[in-house]
């Protein structure tokens, strides 16, 4: 099946997905995962306190999903990097599973002026056969800045769900971010999973999901 970059806009109501979803989103949720008084100097422990919340996370989110997607987006010219997707074999995602979707680019002066040329995103997006794929791709999601391989460095990797507009980015040992269309999904997971919030928008948080509107 040929993924349509064009349903995922109009069902999310974006040109491309933000790295940083929390902002962009009325109804979402900002997690800490690695933090918790856990430094990089116990990169071990940090990494596994990280990847048991964000499994944790992705399993409930997507209980009810049919269908879950990976969708990666990898920054650079108008040419593609050929290797891009060279991690995701790991988790038995060969190449030809994907579909190259196009590229948005990022108007960005820098480039422009330097080398009279912007920089792009360009995306890629498969389905996962099974949902147990997604541990995979989060473990390679929150590797990159704590020394530990394989990792996904230099790529964004969402997981989605477009018929039920859902979605989560983990962006690195520190956070993720999950976004949902409606609001509904994400109210019992507030709840739940409060103490693994994000302090610093917590009040972000409280005043979308609280009952007690």
């Amino acid at each position: 099946m040929k993924h349509d970059f064009t349903k995922i806009q109009k069902k999310f109501g974006i040109r491309e997905f933000p790295h940083a979803m929390f902002y962009e989103f009325d109804h979402a949720l900002r997690f800490e995962l690695g933090g918790n008084g856990i430094g990089v100097n116990r990169p071990l422990r940090r990494f596994i306190q990280a990847f048991e919340r964000a499994r944790t996370i992705s399993q409930v989110l997507f209980s009810q999903s049919a269908e879950v997607c990976i969708l990666v987006a990898s920054y650079g010219t108008v040419q593609l990097d050929k290797k891009r997707l060279k991690p995701f074999k790991l988790c038995g995602l060969s190449r030809s599973k994907f579909d190259y979707l196009g590229k948005t680019p990022q108007v960005d002066e820098v480039p422009i002026a330097e080398f009279d040329s912007d920089l792009f995103r360009h995306w890629d997006m498969a389905l996962l056969k099974d949902k147990q794929m997604m541990a995979e791709i989060i473990w390679l999601c929150i590797a990159p800045e704590l020394g530990i391989r394989p990792s996904t460095r230099g790529l964004s990797v969402y997981l989605v769900d477009v018929e039920n507009g859902l979605a989560l980015h983990v962006y690195d040992d520190r956070g993720m971010d999950v976004v949902s269309v409606e609001k509904t999904p994400l109210m019992s997971i507030f709840a739940e999973y409060h103490n693994w919030l994000l302090d610093s928008d917590l009040a972000q948080m409280t005043e979308t999901f609280s009952n007690k509107q």
